[in-house]
């Protein structure tokens, strides 16, 4: 399963003081007047201090009045601003608080109207890449499984079929599971499981997300079809889901997809806490390291 960005928030607020030196983060130029600081997450009561989802910035008013708008309405944030716990842009309270969210990335704004018939709503660009053509998805999984053969060594002695599944679909799958007990709003961003009945494996893939979210689902699940056929079936769940966005974190980084990888790193729940151990295994014995571990566990 993995889990699309939440709806968390962190404040973010501007002071000016006088500058003695030092750069503005947007242009480069020294600064010698005025500072904007704008803490990206930084904490309300101390402006400018670093924080888990990214430091400070220190900005010339100019670069303030260009960089610190508002990522759905344009208007410059004044005062205070949210940010997405896993994104960069920042949000005006007005728009942040009273316009829907898409349910695919999180962002603000106004929805595409053009509803899906499941009824789940994206904003443009996240249903400009959106794959609903089953040819496109089956082309995308075998890509997956090429990738994964040649640069990780991941095989499968079982096929394991994909299917694309409504978001009513999905749930139905869901109550059949361990994660029937999960909460709505994770049910809502569970995009994929992988399930084995016997000699029957499949994976089932929620159709129309944005093309570098299936991706990312697609290597996560396919590793969670590896480990049932490799590893012992009483792993620990944050060490299940650590292994298998490992591996999606792996494929991504060699396709160069910076941006997923970066937002996979940053994150602070069961998924991001599981990749994090699993590079620090890989960064004490490297790629053999991992399998090794996850073998014996």
């Amino acid at each position: 399963m993995v889990l699309a960005l939440r709806k968390q928030s962190s404040y973010i607020r501007r002071e000016g003081e006088i500058a003695r030196g030092g750069w503005c983060n947007g242009c480069g130029a020294r600064l010698s007047a005025e500072v904007r600081w704008w803490g990206a997450g930084a904490s309300r009561h101390s402006p400018g201090t670093a924080h888990a989802y990214g430091p400070a910035w220190r900005l010339c008013a100019r670069c303030y009045e260009e960089k610190a708008r508002c990522g759905a309405c344009g208007v410059p944030v004044r005062g205070e601003g949210f940010l997405l716990a896993e994104g960069s842009q920042v949000y005006c309270r007005p728009c942040f608080e009273e316009r829907p969210h898409c349910e695919i990335c999180g962002r603000p704004g106004e929805p595409d109207r053009r509803t899906r018939p499941d009824s789940r709503q994206l904003c443009g660009p996240c249903r400009s890449t959106a794959v609903v053509d089953p040819g496109h998805a089956h082309a995308l999984y075998r890509r997956v499984r090429s990738d994964l053969r040649r640069t990780l060594g991941l095989q499968l002695r079982t096929p394991c079929q994909l299917k694309l599944a409504g978001r009513r679909q999905m749930g139905r799958l869901i109550d059949k599971t361990t994660l029937r007990h999960m909460d709505e709003g994770s049910r809502g961003r569970c995009f994929g499981l992988f399930l084995r009945e016997g000699q029957h494996r499949a994976i089932f893939v929620e159709y129309g997300l944005p093309q570098i979210v299936l991706l990312e689902v697609l290597a996560h699940e396919y590793a969670h079809a590896w480990a049932s056929e490799n590893c012992p079936h009483d792993l620990p769940i944050p060490i299940q889901e650590g292994f298998a966005e490992w591996v999606a974190y792996k494929l991504l980084t060699r396709w160069g997809c910076k941006r997923r990888t970066a937002r996979m790193i940053r994150r602070l729940d069961l998924y991001g806490r599981g990749l994090q151990t699993v590079l620090g295994w890989e960064r004490e014995g490297g790629v053999e390291g991992v399998f090794r571990r996850i073998a014996k566990f």
